[in-house]
């Protein structure tokens, strides 16, 4: 069954309104995903063994037993592999009072540098509520998205409504 023209109309404008973030949003959701899932991993170690990985083995500790570790400590293997961000580079692990849980991650953001220790625009951080790959445009876009998916819902909904009202007019 084709559309009508203007229920094609929707579903494309809705398409093309909405579509235009969807990166931006992969990218942000993949790495949050990756610092909580780490996070998860380094509170688990820090409940079997009684402490934080240590500073120098680092995340590795989540996957393999520190030489540091004393033998008669319980360890287990956490992960089978540490995630890494968006960009494929690693998670970095700081050890710190400053931190919630002793503890901070972070991601030097798409360029791959931070100069201040995840705290840089673009840096995505477990101490902060910042969202720092949702660029300008994407915040200003969140109405338009809304709107966008709004439009292919109430589409679907008229093409329903006509497709279910046509069969009951053959019934």
């Amino acid at each position: 069954m084709l559309l009508p023209r203007h229920h094609t109309l929707l579903v494309i404008l809705g398409g093309l309104v909405g579509g235009g973030c969807s990166k931006a949003v992969a990218n942000s959701n993949r790495t949050l995903s990756s610092i909580h899932a780490i996070d998860s991993a380094v509170r688990t170690y820090q409940i079997k063994t009684g402490e934080l990985p240590p500073a120098d083995f680092g995340l590795r500790a989540l996957l393999e037993r520190p030489p540091s570790l004393p033998p008669d400590k319980p360890w287990a293997q956490i992960l089978k592999e540490v995630p890494r961000d968006s960009w494929d580079r690693p998670i970095h692990y700081l050890i710190g009072d400053g931190f919630e849980h002793g503890f901070g991650l972070y991601s030097c953001g798409a360029d791959g540098v931070s100069a201040t220790i995840g705290n840089d625009p673009d840096d995505w951080n477990s101490w902060s509520e910042k969202r720092p790959d949702e660029p300008a445009w994407v915040r200003h876009q969140k109405p338009a998205i809304l709107i966008g998916g709004l439009v292919i819902a109430a589409g679907a909904f008229l093409l329903g409504y006509r497709v279910a009202k046509k069969e009951m007019r053959q019934i």
